[in-house]
């Protein structure tokens, strides 16, 4: 999913037990980018950086 060569980007707010399936299914897609992750619990932002980088 790009514009000419420049990838989509996606945000996720909020990264409560149900954003787990939306990040991996968004780091899965080609051609889109997880620009950012917004929560303000540095736990669950760090559980789902780790889910964009293929970790579970």
């Amino acid at each position: 999913m790009t514009v000419g060569n420049t990838p989509s980007r996606a945000v996720v707010v909020g990264t409560g037990s149900r954003a787990q399936m939306f990040t991996t299914a968004l780091a899965r897609r080609p051609g889109l980018r997880v620009a950012a992750l917004c929560d303000p619990n540095p736990v669950r932002i760090a559980h789902h950086q780790q889910l964009l980088k293929g970790g579970r």
